[in-house]
């Protein structure tokens, strides 16, 4: 690396600007896919780790709701047995059962031991006898009036076919009780098997527990039927902040939410028979450890990439460079063969293509400042070419005075030089762009001069509409028509009714100029090679040169909305007519 940074630092500077450009180009580019990579795997181990915990509470979960749910059916089962029990049949349905068997009060209870003792939460459980108005436990036979815990007597009539499941409270206080009750129906009364569950003892189901979840039971009404330290038999789901993600309206939820720096996971599994949820939030306790591990990893990671991009982005850039920097030092050393330089098929083009230029350069420079030279020389000609119509001019006026003079103002000559000296200023103004009265104006001191040399035989009509005096026109591009029509087309046979006929009219934003003739005309074949002139645009024309002039500057100025039509037969005279946008 060393030896790469001391050759960068020999080159020019825009030679290592070039190198850094890139350089920074490629380890942005590389930096930013390795990144990626990096936050995708971050995103992953996040999603994973997510999963696990979710799906180990859900697996809590559905073990709670499985194992709650098969007690019951237990206790169900319990009360199956016992609704087909001889002994059982006999003491629901006789009011002295004692007179069928001796000491059947006695296997009963014994019977009711057993069934009490394979479950740990089954509480208690009550055999009532609506004949005899008594009350069979496993540890005692006692009128119903003589006990305590009656208070399930008020469900009795709430399902007499089936079974009834509800909370309640034993003696009126505690320990708070999943009463499961089936009525048995009797002629002379009705008789009932009551099952109380202990819904402190829930937990003791689940196979493993840890102290950090907690697991509730819910019921439909939004009511906590069972938590840990329950105060009151059921109680509203705000006396545990961690049930407000509870949701009433679904079978099943499972998410994770955070309360201060502690993460949680939050399962909820409705039960598949009964009218109640069940619910475990277990404080994830490992999952902020196993995060820190994945973003160490991940910082760890991109700290390698931000290493390992540098690394390749020196290493490819110097290696991309290599040959501009052989032409640098190629350039450096004109007279060095490209070939001893390089070695790189490409590269060798393009240093022999550079020498060939820079061998050249020296014959190019030589014709450029012999170009130069000329080119002085003819802005010298083209000064000195405007100081001659100037000094002409000037010329001219004082003609005009002396001839005035000495023959008077009144006098064709002065008039004719005056005319001339008019036609000269306006020709070498360097305005482009006239308003078509000054053109009128100029065309008029031009025909003036046609008149007196024909001696009044020409004549001449001009007819312009009123409001379009102002109209912006071409400089010189009436003159060459007129010119052209009086030379070769009156001069040859001019007479007292020669005429020439100038008509201007604008409409809809559109010019016309026509100029008419009455002369010799011309053959068709004549007329044919006059349009051509005229339409082809040549810049360097070899006859017809006033107008193939005035159609070319007329295209240059207005484009295709330019168009020029000439109509001539023989004897009869020629039509120009001359079409472009008005302009103001």
């Amino acid at each position: 690396m060393m030896k790469m940074l001391k050759a960068l630092s020999a080159r020019r500077f825009f030679s290592s600007r070039y190198f850094f450009r890139n350089f920074l180009l490629l380890f942005f580019c590389i930096l930013f896919l390795f990144s990626i990579f990096a936050f995708y795997i971050y995103h992953n181990s996040r999603t994973i780790i997510e999963q696990e915990s979710l799906t180990s509470g859900r697996n809590q979960v559905e073990t709670l709701k499985n194992s709650v749910d098969d007690f019951i059916k237990d206790a169900r089962y319990i009360m199956a047995i016992l609704d087909t029990e001889d002994l059982c049949s006999i003491y629901f349905h006789s009011s002295n059962p004692e007179a069928f068997l001796d000491g059947m009060y006695s296997r009963l209870q014994e019977q009711l031991k057993s069934y009490s003792s394979r479950q740990n939460t089954i509480d208690s459980i009550y055999l009532y006898s609506g004949i005899q108005q008594t009350v069979l436990t496993s540890t005692q036979h006692i009128p119903v009036s003589y006990l305590s815990d009656d208070n399930w007597m008020d469900h009795l009539s709430d399902n007499p076919d089936g079974y009834i499941l509800y909370p309640r409270c034993k003696n009126g206080i505690f320990p708070y009780l999943l009463c499961l009750m089936k009525q048995i129906p009797g002629k002379e009364g009705n008789s009932a098997i009551v099952i109380n569950l202990n819904l402190s003892k829930l937990p003791e189901l689940m196979p493993t527990s840890s102290k950090t979840q907690s697991i509730y039971i819910v019921t439909d009404d939004g009511e906590i039927m069972y938590r840990d330290g329950q105060k009151e038999l059921l109680e509203p789901l705000t006396a545990v902040p961690a049930l407000s993600q509870f949701d009433g309206s679904s079978e099943e939820a499972f998410h994770l939410f955070e309360n201060g720096n502690k993460t949680y996971t939050y399962n909820q599994m409705h039960s598949k028979e009964y009218p109640f949820s069940y619910v475990i939030v277990s404080e994830l306790s490992d999952y902020s450890q196993r995060l820190s591990y994945a973003r160490a990893l991940t910082a760890s990671l991109l700290f390698v990439i931000l290493f390992a991009s540098i690394l390749m982005s020196l290493f490819f850039t110097f290696r991309a460079t290599k040959p501009i920097r052989s032409l640098i030092t190629m350039l450096q050393s004109p007279k060095t063969s490209p070939v001893e330089l390089v070695n790189d098929r490409d590269i060798k083009y393009i240093a022999q293509q550079i020498t060939f230029y820079m061998q050249s350069n020296k014959q190019l420079s030589d014709e450029l400042n012999a170009r130069v030279s000329l080119l002085n020389q003819t802005r010298m000609m083209a000064l000195q070419a405007q100081i001659n119509p100037h000094f002409l001019f000037n010329t001219l006026n004082m003609i005009h005075m002396l001839e005035s003079e000495a023959l008077g103002y009144r006098h064709q000559v002065p008039k004719l030089t005056l005319a001339l000296s008019r036609l000269l200023r306006y020709a070498i103004e360097s305005t482009d762009l006239v308003p078509l009265e000054t053109e009128l104006d100029f065309t008029r001191s031009y025909l003036d001069i046609l008149t007196l040399r024909y001696g009044n035989q020409l004549g001449i009509s001009i007819s312009v509409q009123e409001d379009s005096q102002n109209t912006l026109v071409p400089k010189l591009f009436i003159q060459p028509i007129v010119e052209n029509a009086v030379f070769h087309g009156l001069s040859k046979q001019i007479t007292p009714d020669s005429h020439i006929w100038i008509s201007f009219t604008c409409e809809d934003g559109k010019c016309c100029l026509s100029i008419r003739d009455n002369g010799a005309g011309m053959p068709a074949k004549t007329l044919e090679t006059l349009r051509e002139a005229v339409t082809d645009f040549d810049p360097d024309p070899k006859e017809h040169i006033g107008l193939h002039n005035v159609a070319l500057r007329m295209h240059l100025l207005y484009g295709d909305e330019f168009s020029m039509q000439i109509e001539s037969a023989e004897n009869e005279g020629t039509v120009f007519y001359l079409y472009f946008p008005y302009k103001i």
